[in-house]
């Protein structure tokens, strides 16, 4: 999946990471953005600890 994302701050630019994501890895990952909790049936997983480069 191709996915560029750009924000403020928090993250160089740059990257390129061959990491398998899916759309569903984005929805968790605005939440950790947000600072709101995850809902329990939601499927995905954050992609931030990709972004951040660990």
């Amino acid at each position: 999946m191709l996915l560029i994302m750009r924000g403020p701050g928090g993250f160089s630019g740059g990257q390129v990471n061959d990491a398998m994501v899916s759309h569903l890895d984005l929805y968790p990952t605005i939440c950790e953005l947000a600072g709101i909790e995850r809902p329990d049936w939601l499927q995905g997983h954050s992609m931030l600890p990709l972004m951040r480069g660990e």
